[in-house]
Protein backbone atom coordinates (compact mmCIF):
# COMPACT_ATOMS: atom_id res chain seq x y z
CA UNK A 1 0.00 0.00 0.00
CA UNK A 2 1.01 3.35 -0.69
CA UNK A 3 0.43 6.64 0.75
CA UNK A 4 -1.78 7.66 -1.16
CA UNK A 5 -3.93 4.20 -1.35
CA UNK A 6 -4.52 4.76 2.09
CA UNK A 7 -5.66 8.42 1.91
CA UNK A 8 -8.22 6.43 -0.71
CA UNK A 9 -8.85 3.43 1.46
CA UNK A 10 -10.03 5.79 4.41
CA UNK A 11 -12.08 8.28 2.07
CA UNK A 12 -14.32 4.67 1.69
CA UNK A 13 -17.64 5.47 3.79
CA UNK A 14 -18.27 1.84 4.99
CA UNK A 15 -15.13 0.23 6.27
CA UNK A 16 -15.12 -2.49 8.84
CA UNK A 17 -13.58 -2.38 12.16
CA UNK A 18 -11.45 -5.14 10.35
CA UNK A 19 -10.27 -2.99 7.64
CA UNK A 20 -9.66 0.23 9.81
CA UNK A 21 -7.58 -1.87 12.35
CA UNK A 22 -5.34 -3.20 9.08
CA UNK A 23 -5.09 0.19 7.95
CA UNK A 24 -4.29 1.85 11.13
CA UNK A 25 -1.17 -1.19 11.62
CA UNK A 26 -0.16 -0.11 7.73
CA UNK A 27 -0.25 3.84 9.12
CA UNK A 28 1.91 2.52 11.98
CA UNK A 29 4.40 1.13 10.48
CA UNK A 30 5.00 3.74 7.89
CA UNK A 31 5.09 6.57 10.39
CA UNK A 32 7.70 4.39 12.22
CA UNK A 33 9.76 3.49 8.84
CA UNK A 34 9.66 7.54 8.46
CA UNK A 35 10.58 8.22 11.38
CA UNK A 36 13.41 5.97 11.37
CA UNK A 37 14.40 8.23 8.06
CA UNK A 38 14.11 11.22 9.68
CA UNK A 39 16.46 9.70 12.53
CA UNK A 40 19.43 9.58 10.43
CA UNK A 41 18.75 12.43 7.86
CA UNK A 42 18.80 14.98 11.62
CA UNK A 43 21.69 13.20 12.51
CA UNK A 44 23.04 14.19 9.18
CA UNK A 45 21.96 17.62 9.16
CA UNK A 46 24.30 19.59 11.74
CA UNK A 47 27.26 19.10 9.57
CA UNK A 48 25.63 20.00 6.51
CA UNK A 49 23.92 22.96 8.12
CA UNK A 50 26.50 24.20 9.61
CA UNK A 51 28.82 24.37 6.28
CA UNK A 52 25.21 25.98 4.41
CA UNK A 53 25.33 28.55 7.35
CA UNK A 54 28.89 29.42 6.37
CA UNK A 55 27.88 30.45 2.83
CA UNK A 56 24.54 32.25 3.91
CA UNK A 57 24.10 35.76 5.71
CA UNK A 58 20.94 34.39 7.58
CA UNK A 59 19.75 31.08 9.81
CA UNK A 60 16.60 31.34 7.36
CA UNK A 61 18.59 31.56 4.71
CA UNK A 62 20.40 28.43 5.61
CA UNK A 63 17.71 26.14 6.40
CA UNK A 64 16.20 27.09 2.77
CA UNK A 65 19.19 25.83 1.68
CA UNK A 66 19.29 23.17 3.30
CA UNK A 67 15.60 22.22 2.07
CA UNK A 68 16.95 22.59 -1.40
CA UNK A 69 19.60 19.64 -0.80
CA UNK A 70 18.12 15.64 -1.37
CA UNK A 71 17.99 15.54 2.21
CA UNK A 72 16.11 18.76 3.20
CA UNK A 73 13.80 17.92 0.93
CA UNK A 74 13.02 14.31 2.27
CA UNK A 75 12.91 15.49 5.71
CA UNK A 76 10.23 17.88 4.99
CA UNK A 77 7.90 15.64 2.43
CA UNK A 78 8.65 12.92 5.48
CA UNK A 79 7.46 15.68 8.10
CA UNK A 80 4.24 16.12 6.32
CA UNK A 81 3.68 12.57 5.54
CA UNK A 82 3.87 11.56 9.12
CA UNK A 83 1.86 14.59 10.39
CA UNK A 84 -1.04 13.43 7.26
CA UNK A 85 -0.64 10.13 9.38
CA UNK A 86 -1.27 11.36 12.77
CA UNK A 87 -4.01 12.45 11.70
CA UNK A 88 -5.01 9.36 9.55
CA UNK A 89 -5.19 7.33 12.79
CA UNK A 90 -6.68 9.54 14.80
CA UNK A 91 -9.41 9.15 12.16
CA UNK A 92 -9.23 5.53 12.27
CA UNK A 93 -9.71 5.24 16.00
CA UNK A 94 -12.57 7.69 16.12
CA UNK A 95 -14.63 5.64 13.44
CA UNK A 96 -13.51 2.63 15.21
CA UNK A 97 -14.48 3.94 18.67
CA UNK A 98 -18.29 5.05 16.72
CA UNK A 99 -18.54 1.41 15.21
CA UNK A 100 -17.97 0.23 18.76
CA UNK A 101 -20.80 2.45 20.15
CA UNK A 102 -23.16 2.04 17.48
CA UNK A 103 -23.13 -1.89 18.70
CA UNK A 104 -24.18 -1.36 22.08
CA UNK A 105 -26.40 1.07 20.99
CA UNK A 106 -24.67 4.36 22.79
CA UNK A 107 -24.30 6.52 19.30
Amino acid sequence: MTYNEAIEKLREPQLSPSDLSQLKNWMAAEYAFLAGQMADILSQKPLEWSRLREKATSDSQAEKAWELTPQGKYEVSARYKMKGLEKMISACNSRMRIQENELKNQY
